[in-house]
């Protein structure tokens, strides 16, 4: 993982602003992307028990990356209180893991993945409107996974059925979007909500890192 290394290094080169203030946000948002990877593989993991010490080591990392990117994100003009509502969530998030608390872990993470959806929306970035869906899919199906750890079927089959929703209008709408890839995760949205319908964590688990594969491959 590499990070900019130069959340001031535009503004101190003396170059055009706007020019600066576009390669500043492709480069916040390249590093806000892989952050979200980070979120979504590796700290909630990929089987339904967490490996303690890499998510440590991955939460870690983050703190590295977002240092960087908190200084990009200020001088894009995004509001100081959503940059320190992350690195409160991020904290939480990380006192849960050394506590090896998994439900509580999962409901900080999702807090954590809300905040970075707004941060998207903060700042121009070269994100398209199917890129941003999809993000969207993966908060969603964050939401179903904490509900899933809980046990409450209703609320995480509500999920389920809006991440659906969005990738339905996806397909409606594919632009450039890869078509086999969507109709692919269609597919395995449909194989999640069945296994809620069962209620069944173990499949529920293997269509999750499917489906969390399939988006990180786009």
């Amino acid at each position: 993982m590499e990070s900019s290394g130069g959340g001031g290094s535009s503004s101190e080169e003396g170059g055009s602003s706007s020019s600066g203030s576009s390669s500043e946000g492709q480069e916040s948002s390249k590093e806000t992307v892989e952050i979200t990877e980070l979120i979504s593989k590796n700290i909630i993991g990929e089987s339904k028990e967490p490996d303690w010490e890499l998510i440590i080591s991955r939460v870690e990392n983050l703190y590295s990356i977002w240092s960087t990117i908190s200084i990009d994100l200020a001088e894009l003009n995004v509001p100081e209180e959503k940059i320190n509502r992350f690195n409160s969530n991020l904290n939480d998030v990380t006192l849960q893991a050394k506590n090896e608390n998994k439900t509580e872990s999962i409901n900080k993470l999702a807090d954590l993945y809300q905040n970075i959806l707004d941060l998207y929306n903060s700042f121009d970035n070269n994100m398209s409107a199917n890129e941003k869906k999809l993000k969207e899919i993966k908060y969603n199906i964050v939401l179903t996974y904490k509900n899933v750890e809980i046990e409450n079927w209703e609320e995480a089959i509500n999920f389920a059925n809006k991440a659906k929703e969005i990738n339905t209008d996806i397909i409606a709408n594919l632009g450039d979007t890869n078509e086999y890839s969507i109709k692919k995760i269609n597919i395995i949205l449909d194989q999640i909500i069945d296994s809620l319908n069962v209620k069944d964590k173990d499949i529920f688990y293997i269509n999750y890192k499917n489906l969390i594969e399939e988006i990180n491959l786009m």
